[in-house]
């Protein structure tokens, strides 16, 4: 999970750079990684996988050369998985 919120992080570095197409890459990167940790951690797996659509959002944008859209709210429910996470545990 932490692996996923460093490639959204540098998603919107390259985001700030005006690099997209790098941008797209981590983005796009961290999908696989969160639908499968939805799919091992029940409790996570609608949070986790409601993040598709709004990747997928913000991966279109990117991809038309719109560079106004961060991945503040992917960051953010992130974040707040991640603390739950932790204290599951």
């Amino acid at each position: 999970m932490r692996t996923a919120l460093a490639n959204a992080e540098m998603a919107d570095n390259f985001r700030n750079q005006g690099n997209l197409g790098e941008a797209s890459k981590f983005l796009e990167a961290i999908k696989g990684p969160l639908w499968k940790t939805g799919d091992q951690v029940p409790a996570q797996k609608q949070s986790l996988q409601g993040l598709m659509a709004p990747i997928d959002e913000l991966l279109t944008k990117w991809k038309n050369g719109d560079k106004s859209p961060s991945t503040s709210a992917i960051k953010d429910q992130l974040r707040i998985i991640i603390r739950e996470l932790e204290k599951a545990a």
